[in-house]
């Protein structure tokens, strides 16, 4: 059973599967394309997918990647290929915008307009 995940920083949080469902059902309002329930279903074998990933583990974390690769996954498996390209796009956005803060946060981008100036 898994009871927690690992963040993309190290941490554990409390593994919720609504939190799948909620990025489920919102690619699929964004195509206008399937419904609570649908995402309700699609988490359900999301969660028996990880589950049987980690075998008999002691502990299972599996991390956030691992869960999105699933969804992804899930979601070309099912009937709701317009909701996963929604879903790709979107993930990949974010890490586009994670990149991007992780630069200016490390002051890469002063530096290179200091190296401009």
């Amino acid at each position: 059973m898994i009871e927690n995940i690992k963040k993309r920083d190290g941490s554990q949080q409390k593994f919720n599967i609504e939190k799948i469902t909620d990025a489920i059902e919102k690619s699929m309002k964004a195509v206008k394309h399937g419904t609570r329930e649908d995402a309700e279903n699609i988490s359900k074998n999301i969660l028996e997918i990880l589950e049987k990933n980690c075998n008999q583990k002691e502990e299972c974390l599996p991390t956030v990647e691992q869960i999105q690769d699933t969804v992804e996954q899930a979601l070309m498996d099912s009937d709701f290929h317009d909701a996963a390209k929604s879903y790709i796009l979107y993930r990949k956005q974010r890490t586009n915008i994670r990149e991007i803060e992780d630069k200016m946060n490390n002051g890469l981008v002063d530096n290179y307009l200091d190296q401009l100036d």
